[in-house]
Order: C-alpha cells, then structure tokens, then sequence
C-alpha cells in the first residue's frame, strides 16, 4: 500500500513538474517580450524627456488636455520624424540637409563618431544595399566555434596582416542587440559564405539561434 502511495505521488510530482514547465515555457517568451520592449520604451522616454520637461514649463502657452496625453512626448517625436521625412522630400531641403551635414562633418572630433553612427544607421536599415556585403559564417571566438558576421569590405592593404592575401572587414554582433559587437580583421578564404538576407541572419542573431532561417 505505502508502495503504491509513493508511485501514485511521484507520478503526480511528476505531472504536476510537466504542467508547470509547459506552462513556464509558452509564457516565458511572451514576457522576456515585455520586459524587452518595456525597456526600450523607457530607454526612448528618458531620451525624450527633454521635450515633455518643455511642454511642462510651457504650460501657460498650451491647453491643459495636452499635458494629460500619456507619453505625449513620443506622440510628438513621432510626428516631427513624420514631418522631418516629408520636409526633406523637398529637394532645397535636402540641400540645406547635405550642407549641415558637410559642415558638421568638419568638426574633427565628431566627424568620424558622426561617421561612423551613420553608416551603421544604413547598414541596419532597408534602404541601404551595400553596407552589409555579404553574410558569411567566421571562426568566432576561437578556431573551434564559428559565428555569423557581416562583410562591410575589403581591408586596405596597409592593414593587411600578410602582404599578398586579401583580408576582409567583418563586422559580428553581439546577442540580442545586435548594435554592439566586434570589428574582425579576416583572411577572406577563412570566411564561409551563408545563403541568407540581412534580415534573416538579423533574427537569427537576436533570438538567441531560436528562430532559424526559412
């Protein structure tokens, strides 16, 4: 009887352990989402927040329901980015962009963070086509282990660490934000070619390796 007793609890436990670990496992993503995004929206917030502490000192000069909107300082940023595409549709502003930018980029300590930060903006998004050459797999962080990286161009031969063999920017990010990572100098026969777009090797980076490219 006491036999019998003991089985019918461990099967139970046993149960009761594969209930719990389901459930852990369809909820759990749902709520690293959250956290994630309840993150980043702090994160725009606190970059924000010089434009709602705006709207409070101004308080005399606009009505009283705009400063109950909740987060009306996103509402706002999305609108003047909203304005800002339209404005630069206009080829004169576009001049004036192309002008500012030429200026600011004389400024010696900025320029080559303004640079840079720009660049990586394109290599990111849609539109830009040749900041990300090529995906390709490289031998990440020691010779027995590879990781996905991306070809932003060919090494000048100053930098070349042999003479004679043509060697590769690799740029490989880190996981899940793919915004940090490592500049890799690299022999381009040591690189693999991967049959896949930016934006599939994009998500197979930030899902941890979880969602695979179709």
């Amino acid at each position: 009887m006491e036999k019998n007793l003991r089985t019918i609890m461990a099967n139970s436990c046993t149960f009761l352990r594969s209930l719990f670990v389901n459930g852990l496992i369809t909820v759990l993503p749902l709520l690293l989402t959250i956290t994630v995004l309840n993150m980043l929206f702090r994160f725009i917030t606190s970059l924000l927040a010089p434009i709602k502490n705006l709207i409070t000192a101004s308080s005399p000069l606009i009505p009283d329901w705009l400063q109950w909107i909740p987060h009306i300082e996103v509402i706002i940023a999305i609108l003047l980015i909203f304005l800002l595409g339209t404005v630069l549709n206009i080829l004169i502003f576009r001049s004036i962009l192309a002008w500012f930018e030429q200026w600011f980029s004389k400024i010696p300590l900025i320029r080559p963070i303004y640079k840079g930060m720009k660049q990586l903006v394109k290599s990111f998004g849609q539109q830009d086509q040749t900041g990300f050459q090529q995906i390709v797999l490289v031998k990440f962080p020691h010779e027995h282990t590879h990781t996905v990286g991306f070809v932003t161009g060919q090494v000048p031969a100053k930098l070349a660490p042999k003479p004679g063999t043509t060697y590769m920017s690799v740029y490989v990010p880190t996981t899940p934000n793919p915004t940090g990572g490592f500049y890799l100098i690299i022999a381009q026969n040591d690189l693999i070619p991967l049959e896949m777009n930016r934006q599939e090797a994009m998500t197979l980076i930030m899902s941890l390796g979880m969602i695979n490219p179709t």
